[in-house]
């Protein structure tokens, strides 16, 4: 239902799509805000501390960092921006990259790892590209430096005899148990409440069946190919090209984060199918001209005939 909201909401946001960017920016803005107490926990308590920044699990903390690291990027990437805006922008990026790092979210930095791929993908800038990397890579470094030994083998740690791993597979079991008992429609939404998988796919199948992961997996297929269809329509618009990258990048950073993690379906998640709203919006617009001018045409004409037409009876 939340997905369905955010679609539809956005899809009628008929007013001017630079109101859009002005919400990232004021997203970017809060971001910043979250980076700072985020460092300042880690000040105070460690990492243990800046895992849960202002009480905010580290599952919901990296996601949100994430997706200001790759929203500051596709800015970046794809204009000259100069002065306060490109300086706002490196600022962020580097606050967000912090963020993440503290958040010590794994699944968080493999998502926005994959979501920066595709970034790189769709804007094909090689300059902008290498220059981004010359501001994280060294600040990546610098904080694992700066990881207490503790935290830093934890991070490092994915080998199955880490507890972490070890919990996640008895859950995975515990799913499919259940969507063995019912496969085609699963038994119902209540499993997640039992046994939490981290894998928003398999609790899908468990509580949902063979239908249900039919049905979620065709769902991001739409959205994607409404990005897909928005990109092709937006070559020589820069603002609304802008959208559709930040857009699909977020919404391919949720969903590889709850292959991983718990999906959060009302935080990063609502910011990528609003985004898919934003691309349909964009749709329509690209195509409401196209739509328009068989109608304006026979009108011109008609009108160039009444003019003839008074013309001659003028001349008789």
């Amino acid at each position: 239902m939340t997905t369905l909201i955010a679609i539809l909401i956005f899809a009628n946001f008929s007013t001017a799509l630079r109101l859009a960017h002005r919400g990232f920016f004021v997203f970017l803005l809060a971001v910043n805000v979250l980076a700072l107490f985020s460092i300042a926990a880690f000040a105070q308590g460690g990492i243990q501390a800046s895992m849960y920044t202002l009480g905010i699990h580290k599952n919901a903390l990296g996601p949100t960092f994430g997706c200001g690291i790759v929203t500051c990027l596709a800015y970046l990437l794809t204009e000259p921006a100069q002065g306060r805006r490109k300086a706002f922008l490196l600022l962020s990026l580097g606050l967000s990259t912090i963020g993440i790092f503290l958040s010590l979210s794994r699944g968080a930095w493999v998502a926005t790892a994959v979501a920066f791929l595709l970034l790189l993908v769709m804007v094909k800038n090689k300059r902008a590209f290498w220059g981004s990397l010359l501001v994280m890579v060294p600040l990546i470094a610098i904080l694992w430096q700066m990881l207490p030994q503790e935290a830093a083998e934890y991070a490092s740690n994915v080998s199955s005899s880490a507890n972490t791993i070890q919990s996640r597979f008895q859950t995975i079991n515990q799913v499919m148990e259940a969507f063995r008992s019912s496969p085609l429609l699963g038994v119902g939404i209540g499993l997640r409440k039992v046994a939490e998988p981290h894998n928003v796919l398999i609790l899908t199948l468990g509580e949902s069946g063979l239908v249900g992961l039919i049905g979620f997996i065709g769902m991001f297929a739409g959205g994607f190919y409404t990005f897909f269809l928005a990109a092709k329509k937006t070559q020589n618009d820069l603002p609304s090209k802008q959208l559709v990258f930040i857009g699909a990048s977020i919404l391919l950073l949720s969903l590889v984060h709850g292959c991983m993690d718990v999906y959060w379906r009302r935080g990063v998640g609502f910011l990528g199918w609003a985004s898919v709203g934003l691309a349909v919006q964009i749709l329509m617009s690209a195509r409401a001209p196209a739509a328009s001018s068989p109608m304006v045409l026979p009108l011109e004409n008609l009108r160039s005939r009444k003019r003839q037409s008074l013309r001659k009876r003028q001349r008789v």
